[in-house]
């Protein structure tokens, strides 16, 4: 019995034991610079810098009204805990993930007298890591915690955006990606028993080589009239190569494990408002296909966890104070992707932020210099569902909770 059940709650909590910090709307990252963090990245039709606008929209970086390169990172700290019941000692374990960096880099320039404005970006497309202890109340949990995970997608985007009148821009690229990804154990690739009574064997997937993948983006961004922007735009799925780690089986012997990935599509609306004197308001709405996008819409019988499509939303508001300072402020709302009924299939990718508050400030430091920063707060979310109650006879549950912090800053030089 102690096998059979070593296998199920290893293989359905955590089949995929999924590396990724998600920060709402499941594993992507809401936007990219400070300036577009601290709008919670409203930004399809509101383009303020260069790193958030073409995040989403890569029509958008004609609505930038000057040259600019921007560096920036975001430093990020999430609390994570899972916490299954009823087995004492009472509390959940903790993953100390530390702090994760996700860098952006953005350059946008305008051809002089040109309708084309050329974009070349590089930023954190999702990143993280996971790190559960093992559990001190019953060694049958272990399948559920006792797991380390780390991934790194960074994504290369040039952009090009063609003004085709005097109100409408499009814009289209390609999307670069790179993964770096380590997984122990490698739930997905586990091993049945060779002999009465022995337990199942889950090898590890580390120590691999980056992995390379990509797709496109299209986009339009239209001015209706000095007050009314609106923005739309396809992130087409990012389809990778199949991930391959060297290791090892039961017995010592090399083995390759392998695992299949792609991200969804991303459809983004959006509008932004400038009437009032020396504010902008923005608006977006994302939807992110993952039902249909391996493995995140696959039955967890076949390799997946069983996620749902979902909508997510974003408004931001920008201030101008003064010559020097301007005020942001965001939020975002997220639909969860995860059933609560599969928060066991999940423990590894608590992809379940629902909501978040962004505020931030921008100081002119020259005519041609500026810094942003922002400080974004997930909101504490949690799950919970069932442990297999003919394995674990009587009220016994998984609760996966999240929550994060932060901390952005960006340097824009304009020329």
């Amino acid at each position: 019995m102690f096998p059979r059940w070593r296998l199920i709650v290893g293989f359905v909590s955590c089949v995929l034991a999924w590396p990724i910090l998600a920060r709402a709307q499941g594993v992507f990252m809401p936007g990219a610079g400070a300036a577009n963090r601290a709008m919670a990245g409203a930004s399809t039709a509101a383009p303020l810098d260069a790193a958030g606008a073409g995040y989403w929209n890569p029509a958008a970086i004609s609505g930038l009204p000057q040259n600019e390169v921007y560096f920036g990172a975001d430093l990020i700290y999430a609390n994570t805990h899972v916490t299954a019941e009823p087995f004492p000692p009472a509390g959940s374990n903790f993953s100390d993930t530390g702090l994760a960096a996700a860098p952006a880099i953005a350059l946008v320039y305008h051809g002089e007298g040109s309708p084309v404005t050329l974009g070349l970006a590089t930023y954190t497309l999702m990143g993280g890591a996971v790190n559960f202890p093992t559990p001190q109340s019953d060694p049958r949990l272990t399948a559920i915690t006792n797991q380390y995970a780390s991934a790194f997608d960074l994504v290369i985007a040039p952009t090009i955006s063609l003004q085709v009148t005097e109100r409408l821009a499009i814009g289209a690229g390609p999307t670069i990606d790179v993964i770096n990804m380590s997984l122990d154990p490698a739930f997905f690739a586990g091993e049945a028993p060779q002999a009465p009574g022995e337990g199942f064997f889950f090898p590890a997937a580390t120590h691999g080589r980056s992995f390379w993948g990509g797709g496109f983006r299209i986009g339009a961004y239209y001015e209706l009239n000095p007050c009314w922007s609106f923005g739309l735009s396809f992130l087409s799925p990012q389809w990778f190569e199949e991930f391959e780690w060297q290791s090892l089986d039961r017995n010592g012997a090399p083995r390759e494990v392998t695992l299949t990935h792609r991200l969804p599509w991303v459809l983004s609306w959006g509008a932004a408002y400038r009437g009032f004197e020396k504010t902008v308001i923005a608006l977006d709405v994302r939807y992110f296909d993952y039902a249909n996008s391996a493995p995140y819409g696959k039955p967890v019988v076949e390799g997946g966890t069983a996620w749902k499509s979902i909508f997510a939303a974003a408004a931001g508001v920008e201030r101008q104070l003064n010559d020097r300072l301007k005020l942001r402020a965001g939020y975002l709302v997220s639909e969860n992707p995860v059933p609560e009924v599969l928060t066991l299939f999940n423990t590894q990718l608590p992809g379940i932020n629902r909501h978040q508050l962004s505020l931030g400030l921008g100081v002119q430091l020259t005519q041609a210099i500026s810094m942003d920063f922002a400080w974004v707060h997930g909101f504490e979310n949690s799950i919970r569902g069932p442990i297999l109650p003919e394995q674990l006879p009587g009220n016994t549950a998984v609760e996966i909770d999240q929550s994060f912090d932060a901390w952005c800053f960006g340097l824009a030089v304009k020329y």
